[in-house]
């Protein structure tokens, strides 16, 4: 698998939003658990301004997984702004 490629953008972003998952035991039978951490980072200041962290379980199946992950950017959002961030 090939190295990232570093992305050109045409501007300096204040903020970039980080996203860290790894996965948790699950005493639920046919499930699986997985922990999401997530946060801003100021660009500007060099630094992690905020982090959310959040567990939670899903079917243990490949579809279901992946639907999960697609819901991941909304509501890390919906953490992150609702303790005060910028948007």
């Amino acid at each position: 698998m090939p190295a990232a490629t570093q992305l050109k953008l045409d501007f300096k972003p204040k903020y970039v939003a980080v996203c860290h998952i790894d996965s948790t035991s699950s005493s639920i039978p046919k499930t699986v658990g997985y922990r999401v951490i997530g946060g801003l980072y100021n660009v500007e200041a060099g630094k992690i301004d905020q982090v959310v962290w959040y567990e939670t379980k899903t079917a243990d199946d490949e579809k279901a997984i992946l639907a999960e992950m697609g819901t991941l950017g909304t509501k890390l959002y919906g953490l992150l702004f609702a303790q005060g961030g910028e948007g």
